[in-house]
């Protein structure tokens, strides 16, 4: 356990590199072992270190404890997953004649596109943007949603768009169904049960352990404040209560929430419209093979706050890791702390192979007697190749098709063309291939 704990720690600490400035994470097994840690600073000026107690936003993580709470609800007859959101809320959701329902929300499967609030509300809230709109509670959001049909692009079931609204919708039929407020609903239903005592909605339960929030920036950290979401974000937890959750998910609900619940939470609803794998949605929770493991989970990010959490049922391991800014991403993480757990390569998970590929390419090229110079820089999980001069510059996407072998192949695009773009090293040099040019990699 020990040697484990240094690796993921080890890990973190290079790929974090300061951009966040700390994450925290817990490892489950099923069979009530656990681990967990943390790296860096939860706050950099104070010099405050993070611990496994740190709290942290987790973003869309709170999607799938809301569909918890509504599925306990259901349980007890207190809503169900079949009544139309209108009778509850103040908003007439029908496409076609066609009710939108609870699940519906819960699922992504509205029919309407995003109408991109939170988007808005976080880049304003964080200092990223001059101007945004002004949501300061769940009640707004009817009123940003007036003119909401003409972004409904099928029928409710038909189709995955992921709906943020469509969650704060369900916290007012919560609300209105309970008779308590949202984050009430969510501690006696859910929370408690899982002894999540340190876990809230908005605003820590103890501010001394909340992590500071973080822009990362071109120019460094900059402080910043806790975005006010709710239902589909809102939540604040840290390492120690994600693994009593992951604990119960692994154990089919334990004692602490009962199994259809934990069963139908699970239930695939939509195919989603990602095209590199096959994945699904359920209520507030993805499934997706990666590595040849079957993960459910979600991933969360409010800007200054990031996180991801999964598990999987036949190797009973599951994880969680969070933290105070952007940067290296917190799935990518989750999923070499999941490889290192179970004792596989992380590089057998294909999203940590492409980026390690991704970050060995990037450098300068020279052609033949350096008559000709190229940059290779990484845009997210992309490359780009870039040719420039005085008067001109030119941008080549490289998309990965193959970096699973020693040449890595990539299709670049430019303009209405298409090339193979292949690298691969010779003599110990790096070297790219692309349309007439060869390349090799030299000192920048």
């Amino acid at each position: 356990m020990d040697s484990l704990k240094r690796g993921i720690e080890s890990f973190l600490l290079e790929k974090l590199g300061g951009r966040p400035p700390s994450a925290s994470y817990a490892v489950v097994w099923r069979d009530v072992e656990k681990l967990t840690g943390a790296v860096g600073y939860r706050d950099v000026e104070e010099g405050l270190p993070a611990t496994p107690e740190t709290l942290y936003g987790v973003g869309s993580i709170t999607k799938t404890f809301t569909a918890l709470t509504v599925l306990m609800l259901h349980r007890e007859g207190i809503l169900s997953l079949d009544d139309p959101i209108s009778r509850y809320v103040a908003i007439d959701m029908e496409i076609g004649g066609e009710e939108v329902m609870i699940w519906h929300l819960l699922s992504h499967t509205s029919g309407v596109a995003a109408l991109a609030y939170a988007e808005s509300l976080l880049r304003g809230y964080v200092g990223e943007s001059p101007s945004y709109l002004p949501i300061s509670g769940p009640e707004d959001i009817l009123s940003f949603m007036e003119g909401w049909r003409d972004w409904a692009l099928a029928w409710p079931g038909e189709k995955y768009f992921y709906l943020n609204e469509g969650f704060v919708l369900v916290g007012l039929a919560i609300e209105k169904a309970t008779g308590m407020r949202y984050e009430d609903a969510l501690r006696k239903y859910v929370l408690e049960r899982l002894g999540m005592d340190s876990t809230a909605i908005g605003r820590p339960r103890d501010k001394g352990l909340m992590a500071t929030p973080y822009v990362v920036g071109r120019e460094g950290l900059r402080r910043a404040r806790i975005p006010p979401l709710g239902a589909d974000g809102g939540m604040i937890t840290n390492a120690v209560d994600m693994s009593r959750f992951l604990m119960a998910m692994l154990n089919r609900g334990g004692d602490s929430l009962p199994r259809d619940v934990v069963e139908e939470l699970e239930k695939p609803r939509i195919r989603t419209s990602l095209l590199n794998r096959e994945e699904y949605y359920c209520l507030g929770l993805s499934k997706t093979v990666i590595g040849g493991l079957e993960l459910y989970g979600h991933s969360g990010s409010v800007l200054v706050y990031t996180a991801y959490m999964a598990y999987n049922r036949d190797e009973g391991v599951g994880v969680a890791v969070m933290s105070n800014g952007t940067g290296y991403p917190m799935s990518s993480a989750g999923l070499y702390i999941l490889a290192r757990a179970l004792g596989r390569n992380p590089l057998e998970f294909e999203p940590l192979l492409i980026d390690e590929a991704l970050n060995s390419l990037v450098g300068t090229y020279e052609s033949f007697k350096g008559g000709f110079r190229a940059r290779v820089e990484r845009m997210g999980g992309i490359l780009i190749l870039k040719y420039s001069g005085r008067s001109y510059e030119v941008s080549i996407p490289l998309i990965p098709r193959d970096v699973s072998g020693d040449e890595k192949i990539f299709e670049a695009i430019s303009g209405d063309r298409r090339y193979e773009a292949v690298f691969y090293k010779r003599d110990g040099e790096q070297y790219l291939q692309v349309e007439r040019y060869l390349f090799r990699r030299v000192p920048a």
